[in-house]
């Protein structure tokens, strides 16, 4: 399931965050992690300045932040190596997220792992972040800097009373049997602006508990899935609320669906629900 990790490393609090995500899921599922730290090229700024002063910017790259997270990925890999966890590093130069996809597509890796990243205009989800998300053929789990717990005891996997018993269903049982966890399958009902009588609310709610109890039932090996409604204005919010009031440690769900282009992605529910996560996300490829 997760024999190769690309963990997208950039040596900030976030990054070891993303790796402690990935020494978690490695040591569960005996995953080899490969960290890949991509260092600045002649950025964009730099095209202004004479041929000495580009080459003092090179210099100063590679005598500081290439030295710098040499030996904190050295000691990364001691410490994961105490552990029984395979773990190797790649320094490149370029552009992160066109680094990253390189990967990708070079190699056999199952999940790519990454922290949110930097704001990238009005959204919280940095801009590589989002490139790798629109245009990776793997699944990838996407972190919260804020997120420290160390293993996954609730995941929460949302859903739609039509498509119950998918792939993000079965993923988060695969992770639930290594990690003794509860799946929360839910589904939100989407009131939208209207003020419903609460008896259309529970009739609502009440239909959609049970579609997903019948779904179940028809599954098997499913004895820690345990079915849950929401009502919310749409169903990023219901989603989030969820999250906090359960206090769920990882959410799995699609990135797109059917047929749907990459570019999609972006503005739908699972942007949202990964880019207000106080939880890592894994957003899997179809």
């Amino acid at each position: 399931m997760f024999s190769k990790i690309l963990l997208g490393y950039d040596g900030t609090r976030e990054g070891d965050n993303a790796l402690k995500i990935s020494a978690n899921i490695a040591e569960k599922f005996g995953s080899k992690i490969t960290a890949l730290n991509v260092l600045p090229e002649h950025m964009e700024f730099t095209k202004s300045f004479s041929e000495t002063d580009r080459e003092l910017f090179d210099n100063w790259v590679e005598n500081n932040l290439k030295k710098k997270n040499i030996k904190k990925l050295d000691k990364k890999k001691e410490q994961l190596k105490s552990k029984g966890i395979k773990f190797s590093y790649e320094i490149n130069y370029g552009v992160p997220h066109k680094e990253i996809l390189n990967q990708i597509k070079k190699n056999d890796f199952n999940l790519v792992v990454l922290g949110k990243g930097r704001f990238a205009g009005q959204s919280i989800l940095g801009g590589t972040a989002k490139k790798v998300l629109r245009n990776s053929n793997i699944s990838a789990l996407v972190n919260s800097s804020d997120f420290k717990r160390s293993s996954f005891k609730k995941i929460l996997v949302p859903t739609d009373i039509y498509n119950t018993i998918k792939k993000d269903l079965s993923f988060a049982q695969q992770l639930s049997d290594k990690f003794n966890s509860k799946v929360y399958l839910l589904n939100i009902v989407e009131k939208g602006d209207h003020n419903y009588p609460s008896e259309v609310i529970q009739t609502l709610k009440g239909n959609s508990y049970n579609a997903l109890s019948e779904n179940l039932l028809k599954a098997k090996n499913l004895s820690r899935v345990e079915p849950r409604v929401r009502v919310a204005q749409n169903s990023w919010i219901g989603i989030k609320e969820f999250i906090n009031e359960e206090n769920i440690d990882l959410v799995v769900m699609m990135s797109y669906g059917g047929k749907k282009i990459r570019s999609e992605f972006l503005g739908s529910v699972a942007e949202k629900v990964i880019e207000y996560s106080p939880c890592p996300v894994i957003a899997l490829s179809p």
